[in-house]
């Protein structure tokens, strides 16, 4: 007899920054999440690959899953994107960027110390990779992230709960 599974881990990250709160995307947000990861990223994957828009756009169109992304929100504004997958031994932070006018204020930090929290409390590591353009590196250090690898394009980390 097969032993059923257990009901999927609910990841819902809340945000303790006034005025940010999260809302599932919607095929609506397309044009808002495609140009925020070109505002977030598009430096980053020029100094690795050099950026070549159409290619880029067909990329991000293939990934494009609305069910799987979160939009930031502040107040009533889009400002960002928040994916974490529940990975059975492990969350991974997936994807998150803010718009350059809502960076270094404390509500990325505050998102992922949420993640980090919820994982944590289920004694549960997370995991992301960032390009090795990136330079959040330092950013998830501070926020307890070691890195446990690196090849020619990422860095990997991880925030263990021990």
């Amino acid at each position: 007899m097969d032993t059923p599974s257990p009901p999927p881990r609910s990841f819902r990250p809340t945000s303790t920054t006034p005025g940010v709160w999260l809302r599932p995307a919607r095929n609506e947000d397309y044009d808002f999440l495609y140009n925020l990861h070109r505002l977030a990223l598009g430096t980053c994957i020029s100094r690795l690959w050099g950026w070549d828009d159409a290619r880029q756009e067909e990329r991000f169109r293939q990934k494009f899953d609305p069910a799987k992304h979160r939009v930031i929100r502040f107040e009533d504004e889009d400002i960002g994107r928040l994916d974490v997958e529940d990975c059975g031994d492990h969350v991974k932070l997936s994807y998150i960027a803010l718009l350059p006018g809502f960076q270094h204020k404390g509500i990325g930090a505050d998102l992922v110390r949420s993640v980090v929290a919820l994982a944590h409390a289920q004694d549960l590591p997370v995991r992301l990779q960032t390009l090795r353009t990136n330079p959040a590196g330092p950013f998830y250090e501070r926020l307890g992230f070691h890195v446990t690898d690196r090849d020619s394009e990422r860095v990997y980390f991880e925030a263990s709960p021990h």
